[in-house]
């Protein structure tokens, strides 16, 4: 029968514990980078989504109140995910993924919605404006590789892609 109360120390060896360590650190290296883009990528899909949900409203507005073309001028009651409006800031809204929202219908019905992503290693920008019933898209890139990245990316969703920012 082993005894198991010895006086002898059980336990691991430093060279255990440091390739443990070594191993942890590894895995974080290769985890982080992932995690980052995926946070990006949420950021990304939540201002879309929202900016879609203003162009519907818009058009839905427009489709209601016939000959007003989307003269819709409170956007504050359109209701978004992820944020809240800011009441010191007309049409502003922000949100708790660090992007701001624009949207605004001029006096001339042009639509001009803009979502922002200030940062220092994560600018860009997107912009819709135009007609709402068919507005154009821009993604300006903001001279960063995540705002690259992100407007190249949407190229084939139909935003243009612009180099730098407006």
């Amino acid at each position: 029968m082993k005894n198991y109360f010895s006086d002898k120390a059980q336990g691991f060896t430093l060279i255990e514990l440091l390739v443990v360590v070594l191993i942890i650190g590894i895995l974080s290296a290769i985890a982080l980078p992932q995690y980052a883009a995926a946070v990006e990528k949420a950021r990304t899909a939540e201002a879309l989504q929202n900016i879609r949900v203003i162009e519907e409203q818009l058009k839905f507005y427009a489709l209601q109140n016939p000959g007003t073309e989307g003269f819709f001028k409170d956007v504050t009651n359109v209701d978004l995910s992820g944020g809240t409006w800011d009441n010191n800031t007309p049409s502003t809204y922000e949100t708790k993924l660090f992007y701001y929202t624009h949207p605004y219908v001029d006096d001339e019905g042009t639509l001009q919605i803009e979502v922002s992503r200030d940062d220092s290693s994560a600018y860009y920008k997107f912009w819709v404006a135009g007609n709402v019933k068919n507005p154009e898209r821009y993604c300006y890139n903001g001279f960063t590789a995540i705002g690259t990245k992100i407007c190249k990316g949407l190229e084939g969703q139909g935003w243009q892609y612009v180099e730098g920012d407006f």
